[in-house]
């Protein structure tokens, strides 16, 4: 399912990992970004003709900076160590099950509970005794320990049983941390060294991409060879994005040997552009991948190379629970914005030159809230936080947003017309396909094309309804799976427990 545009590039980095991977460096390697092919995280998609020259400042830029964050994220991570172990209470790893799982600090911080955002409803299937979840990251809050201290507080009071690397790691680890700080960046620029001039993107994406959290990975790679060693884990349920901390995680698990079973869940809607999630077969050998991949949908199954199954989307149950709302009654249009700040401010500047102020409803990312857009939003739009994202497409019949969000793959599947603003000064995330572009969806890149391809939309779904059932129909048939109790302890191989 990657985009054609982005074929070449993927194939390029690939080719390098193969050549570098599996020798006693790699675990600096997988720290990385660009080697892992994150382009949400590196710039590995940018525009060759817009890529500044790596020069010797801009590199010597570019390390200065990395040690001066490095520096910074891991004075900061010694003082949340030093919390969770004085307050946090002692817990303990006797759990046949690890839920490995993120934490949105905000969310947390902001209703004062924990209810995990990515197995929704998993939880209700398992015995409490039977099961733990396990801290993938504490989302939101590598500099700001005043709200990590407010989740521990929450996990404290909490009723469900919960781990981080914090309940596992040592002083020891620490030191290994900080001494992996200190010679991340020269095992980067030897592979630097190595491979410059083939790619000046790769060049300059692999220099700009040494980030001041990359420990953050090789904790990671601790922490699973600590888990590795409890035998009494069986199973690890992983929601696997197969990012820089889930190689590094299953590397450490994998390392020591086969303790554990880790079912990487690919429970989410992917796009184009997202190189990473695409899991490389010949990987699987160098101990980084999960034992099986569960998928979203069917229609993912023949773009995945390792084992694989079709799993089921815990996140995408509302998609089942009631029929596709398409009354022509509702003249609202809805507003999407994505996880990346400037896609949906680019987004918000765009509607507004619609000038249909008193007809939009605005809906933001999980991840992010209204205040980051003061006085950005016009204030007759209606803004929507307090409801569901059904309550709020059944108020409209089309949706605008942009590439960076795989809820225009939602909103298709309830039979809403969906218009995509893509950006033409940078690589565009798509999570549909061509089938129904022009119909039930499509793509515009600036005011002229938005105005067009919206009214365009309006008036096929007029006159079309029969096919837009049909379509909306097709894409929930082929990339989601209702997530039903027997299906669920089917996936995880628990229907015999």
């Amino acid at each position: 399912m990657i985009n054609k545009s982005y074929e070449e590039t993927n194939e390029f980095i690939k080719n390098i990992n193969k050549q570098i991977l599996g020798t006693k460096d790699d675990i600096y390697y997988i720290a990385n970004n660009t080697l892992t092919r994150n382009p949400f995280a590196s710039k590995i998609l940018s525009n060759e003709e817009t890529t500044p020259n790596l020069s010797n400042k801009l590199k010597i830029k570019f390390l200065i900076r990395y040690f001066l964050k490095a520096f910074s994220v891991f004075f900061v991570y010694l003082v949340k160590f030093i919390i969770y172990k004085s307050i946090k209470k002692k817990t303990t790893l006797n759990y046949k099950i690890l839920i490995d799982t993120y934490f949105l600090v905000d969310k947390i911080d902001k209703t004062k509970s924990f209810k995990d955002s990515y197995f929704l409803g998993l939880d209700d299937l398992l015995q409490k005794d039977q099961f733990a979840y396990l801290v993938k990251s504490f989302y939101g809050s590598v500099l700001n320990i005043k709200k990590f201290l407010n989740v521990v507080k929450v996990i404290n009071q909490s009723d469900k049983n919960i781990i981080s690397e914090f309940d596992i790691i040592g002083f020891g680890d620490l030191l290994k941390a900080f001494c992996f700080i200190l010679i991340y960046p020269f095992k980067i620029i030897r592979v630097y060294k190595h491979f410059k001039g083939d790619n000046l993107v790769f060049d300059y994406s692999l220099i700009e991409s040494l980030n001041g959290s990359d420990f953050l990975s090789y904790i990671r790679y601790l922490l699973g060879k600590k888990i590795n060693k409890q035998n009494n884990i069986e199973k690890i349920i992983s929601w696997c994005e197969y990012q820089n901390i889930d190689k590094s995680f299953y590397k450490g698990v994998n390392e020591s040997g086969k303790n554990q079973t880790i079912y990487g869940c690919q429970f989410l809607v992917t796009y184009d552009s997202w190189l990473n999630f695409f899991i490389p077969k010949e990987e699987e050998r160098f101990n980084l991948c999960p034992d099986i991949l569960l998928t979203n949908g069917k229609f993912y199954l023949e773009h995945i190379e390792i084992e694989k199954r079709l799993g089921v989307s815990l996140r995408y149950s509302h998609l089942f629970n009631e029929n596709n709302n398409q009354g022509n009654s509702n003249d609202k249009t809805l507003v999407l914005g994505s996880f990346i700040f400037e896609e949906t401010l680019n987004l918000i500047e765009m509607v507004k030159k619609l000038q249909m102020d008193d007809k939009i409803i605005l809906r933001l990312h999980p991840t992010q809230s209204f205040d980051m857009y003061k006085n950005k939003i016009p204030e007759s739009w209606i803004l929507s936080d307090k409801e569901s994202l059904d309550e709020a497409m059944s108020k409209s019949n089309i949706v605008i947003t942009n590439g960076g969000t795989g809820t225009s793959l939602e909103t298709v599947c309830k039979g809403k017309s969906t218009l995509i603003v893509g950006n033409s000064n940078n690589f565009n995330s798509l999570p549909l396909i061509n089938k129904g572009q022009g119909e039930i969806w499509d793509l515009a890149f600036n005011k002229n094309e938005v105005i067009i391809k919206y009214n365009d939309l309006l008036k096929y779904r007029n006159n079309n309804k029969d096919k837009i059932d049909e379509l909306s129909s097709w894409y929930k048939e082929n990339f989601f799976i209702n997530p039903s109790k027997k299906k669920i302890l089917e996936i995880f191989d628990l229907a015999k427990e």
